[in-house]
């Protein structure tokens, strides 16, 4: 009992630096803004190839960590609610408050590791990101193509792919204004031509 009981810790903690790393790796990837950026990380060349695909689809780049953080949750609480049961057996506790218990702490483990924690680090020279993590994320990314090709099919509304290039100016132009106005700027934002 006791084996089992550390062995899923092991297994939750892994799974929760996993989000973490793959969550902080994917935020450092979308501050990369040149070639000689991607050009300082030591990975194969293959791999440098799909990273500066990414670097150019940054909704890919958090839609993959984001994919990855709901796998993860999903394995997370599947173990829970397979393993607490067993465990209520052996405790005072019924299983009810057990596994809500459990539950929420995992939740909570969850969105401070995969979304609270990778967002506060600092980006800027002194931490670099190793070839490790980025080849994981680029792992990542290549594992979850034909999730993705499905998302990409669904978030391309065949309104947006058939306009003109002046309409979807016209469209960026209104949505800069309406922000601008939101923010309170009420001077033009875009000069007329």
């Amino acid at each position: 009992m006791l084996i089992e009981f550390l062995l899923t810790l092991l297994v939750l903690a892994v799974l929760l630096w996993a989000v973490y790393s793959t969550t902080a790796t994917a935020i450092r990837v979308l501050t990369l803004d040149s070639e000689a950026d991607v050009e300082s990380i030591r990975m194969s060349a293959r791999h440098r190839q799909r990273l500066e695909h990414m670097v150019r689809d940054p909704h890919e780049v958090m839609l993959t960590a984001d994919l990855f953080k709901s796998l993860a949750s999903l394995v997370m609480v599947t173990l829970i609610i397979w393993v607490v049961p067993r465990w209520a057996g052996s405790l005072v506790w019924s299983r009810f408050p057990l596994l809500i218990i459990s539950l929420f702490l995992i939740w909570f483990a969850r969105v401070l590791a995969g979304d609270v924690l990778p967002k506060n680090v600092q980006v800027d020279d002194g931490v670099r990101i190793t070839s490790a993590a980025m080849t994981r994320l680029v792992f990542l990314w290549m594992a979850m193509q034909p999730v993705l090709a499905i998302v990409r099919r669904f978030s391309e509304s065949p309104d947006t792919l058939h306009r003109s290039p002046e309409e979807r100016e016209e469209i960026v132009e209104r949505a800069l204004e309406s922000l601008a106005h939101s923010a309170g700027i009420n001077e033009p934002v875009i000069e007329a031509d």
